[in-house]
């Protein structure tokens, strides 16, 4: 979340997380008020952003199969 917050233009985890969160229809809002408040007022102001989404997202993958791996691991020994 911090990375997030660090990577722009969303300025707190609350946005942060509301973006995320949000639907499409939320985040066109939210993507939309950035731009009146000169907070991103390019698509190329979210290319950090998106860098980093695709990392965690990327993190997260491999989280899960790891996850899925050890939970497995233990279920077959449990048999």
């Amino acid at each position: 979340m911090v990375m997030l917050v660090q990577a722009g233009p969303l300025q707190t985890p609350q946005g942060v997380a509301d973006f995320l969160d949000g639907t499409d229809e939320e985040r066109a809002l939210i993507i939309s008020n950035c731009q009146l408040q000169g907070v991103a007022p390019t698509s190329s102001s979210w290319d950090q952003f998106l860098a980093v989404m695709g990392a965690v997202l990327s993190v997260a993958g491999a989280v899960t199969g790891i996850t899925s791996a050890i939970t497995g691991a233990y279920a077959l020994k449990s048999l």
